[in-house]
């Protein structure tokens, strides 16, 4: 005997593999299409966010490159404009230098602005910036160091000014305002390096104030590469700028990527269960209403077995069942109609056959008649023979 299943348990087993197995496959797809999207993403984020920050220490440093110009040219012009208020204007309309030092041929300082007595006469011919112009350079930057003074990192620029030295002194704090505009991510660590690999900028100051040198910037540019520093993992991404070489350079940790992988997980996750739960709803529903109508359907058909005719039209959306059911209403119809004749050809046939017995009945009592008719006559016959022979005989 063949093994019987039930419509309703395949029904719901092929719904439940033609939703719940896609999306199954969908998830798994787009989970590693979102690990490589992430990655990419990140990637990208990463080197826009140090390309902005390359592009904003090259312009950086022209301001203080026309700001010092600016006021060699003046000074150039008409040394009596080097005059208390004069530098006081000019130091309240530029924000580079927090020193400008006049220093004469043979690297001695003869005048700072502002004034400080303890620098005059202190000896700057060994400072890099002073020797290259002296050298004959147009301009010159000198190595960042630290500003002792007041503990600053710092860097000097030098122009020739006839045959003396105008440098000015900037504190390389003010480049935490670039920060600040350029990287809205706090969770992202970023720093900016001189030619040697030393810190001159860090999201943690202490790594500047301590001088701490970075690992991999003096290698090959990285592009999102992986790397270990102080035994935590990191992606790192850095660029050259075009100022002394330095170097713009942001680690994303792998710990971020991978919560930031897991959440959109999380997100895929909660969709594809509010899909299901819905895909769920509705196949239950759309169920429902299959096998109401298709029960309605059963109902009928024993109804027409037990010579209940009158059947309702099925309601539901499924224009299939509503065509059954009038097809069964229809069938129900010419069953009645035909059992109708039946039943009327049998109740003639009846009809015929009562009439039949009578007149088999009538026919019989005149037979029986007309044969007690020949008895009375045959004996009547008899008796007048035997009368004829009496009469003979006598």
């Amino acid at each position: 005997m063949k093994k019987k299943f039930q419509l309703k348990g395949i029904l719901n087993t092929l719904y439940a593999s033609a939703v719940i197995v896609p999306l199954i496959i969908i998830s798994i797809v787009a989970v590693n299409y979102t690990r490589n999207y992430i990655t990419e993403l990140s990637k990208g984020y990463n080197a826009q966010i140090t390309n902005n920050l390359r592009l904003n220490i090259e312009s950086f440093f022209e301001e203080p490159k026309r700001d010092l110009s600016s006021l060699r040219d003046m000074m150039l012009y008409d040394s009596e404009v080097l005059n208390e208020s004069y530098i006081e204007t000019y130091f309240d309309n530029q924000r580079m230098f927090h020193h400008i030092i006049i220093i004469d041929n043979d690297g001695y300082v003869v005048n700072t602005y502002p004034k400080e007595d303890d620098i005059i006469g202190f000896d700057y011919s060994r400072e890099l910036a002073f020797k290259a112009v002296k050298d004959g350079a147009d301009e010159a930057w000198s190595r960042t160091y630290i500003y002792t003074k007041e503990n600053h990192v710092s860097i000097n620029y030098a122009i020739p000014m006839q045959n003396q030295v105008i440098l000015g002194i900037i504190h390389l704090n003010i480049i935490e305002e670039l920060f600040e505009e350029t990287i809205k991510d706090k969770d992202v660590i970023v720093g900016i390096t001189d030619q040697s690999g030393v810190y001159i900028m860090h999201t943690n100051y202490k790594n500047v104030e301590q001088r701490f040198s970075d690992p991999y910037v003096l290698n090959n540019e990285m592009n999102y590469d992986r790397v270990k520093i102080e035994g935590e993992y990191f992606y790192g991404t850095s660029v050259t700028t075009g100022h002394q070489g330095w170097k713009v350079v942001l680690y994303e940790s792998v710990d971020r990527l991978r919560d930031k992988l897991l959440q959109f997980i999380m997100y895929i996750s909660i969709l594809i269960i509010a899909l299901v739960s819905i895909a769920v709803i509705i196949g239950r529903k759309v169920n429902g209403l299959v096998f109401k109508n298709l029960s309605d359907v059963v109902s009928k058909t024993k109804d027409v077995a037990e010579g209940h005719y009158l059947i309702d039209e099925i309601e539901g959306p499924f224009s299939e069942f509503i065509e059954i059911s009038n097809n069964f209403k229809y069938m129900a119809g010419e069953i009645k109609t035909r059992e109708d004749q039946i039943l009327n050809q049998s109740f003639e046939i009846e009809l015929m056959n009562k009439e039949l017995e009578n007149r088999v009945i009538e026919r019989t009592n005149e037979l029986f008649s007309t044969n007690q008719e020949l008895e009375i006559a045959l004996e009547n016959l008899k008796r007048t023979q035997d009368q004829l022979i009496e009469s003979e005989k006598l």
